[in-house]
């Protein structure tokens, strides 16, 4: 799925991913279903979990308990998109392909 076809709800998600400063209450589960749109996610033991994005992938943990991952996280996790080539400019967003 191309970032220009998405959702409001994970439009939503991925603006607040590329706020600036990091959003405190960015929802990982939204975080999950917008990856889930664009790659995939697999759950591993403990709560961490792989996202999947244009054959990038990297492994996360938002916290045991936690529904929104912290401002460093976030700020992991906005690298993670840019290096599955998507990113921000002032015209909105868009998906780098190689």
């Amino acid at each position: 799925m191309d970032v220009s076809q998405l959702s409001p709800e994970h439009s939503k998600t991925l603006d607040q991913i590329f706020q600036m400063p990091a959003p405190h209450n960015l929802d990982w589960k939204a975080v999950c279903r917008l990856v889930e749109q664009l790659g995939s996610v697999h759950e591993i033991k403990n709560g961490h979990s792989t996202l999947t994005i244009n054959g990038v992938s990297q492994a996360f943990f938002p916290g045991y308990g936690k529904d929104s991952p912290d401002a460093r996280n976030v700020s992991t996790i906005r690298r993670f998109f840019e290096k599955a080539g998507i990113t921000k400019d002032d015209t909105g967003f868009a998906e780098m392909r190689s």
